[in-house]
């Protein structure tokens, strides 16, 4: 097997795992979607977390709060919306984060999707 097939399927396993803990923790099946968790920025003693989906906001918010960082947070939230939300989200997704550092200097940073410089039509 590849490694790039055994990356895949251990980052979708965290997601899994991450998304069981929640469920169980909140008495809410993970497939539970709909708009009623859309939309949810939750905030915490200096930061915030927002998602497409308020239960990523959630493991992002727990992250933070257990002692993580903004990245920590930021890459756990994006492998929730991974499961909740695959269709919007994954390999080839793009994002923006904001990042306060330690001291004190923000940094911006746009991670939108992009085609490569030298893609043509042919493989796609």
């Amino acid at each position: 097997m590849s490694s790039v097939v055994v990356s895949v399927l251990l980052w979708h396993a965290i997601a899994v795992l991450l998304l069981s803990n929640l469920a169980s923790a909140e008495g809410i099946e993970a497939t539970n979607g709909g708009t009623k968790h859309r939309g949810e920025v939750i905030y915490v003693h200096n930061g915030a977390v927002a998602t497409d989906d308020g239960r990523c906001s959630r493991i992002g918010k727990d992250v933070l709060r257990e002692g993580g960082h903004a990245v920590d947070a930021a890459v756990a939230s994006a492998l929730c919306l991974g499961v909740v939300s695959p269709a919007s989200s994954g390999l080839g997704g793009g994002a923006f984060m904001l990042l306060r550092l330690n001291n004190g200097v923000a940094k911006a940073f746009d991670m939108r999707e992009t085609a490569p410089a030298l893609s043509c039509k042919v493989p796609f």
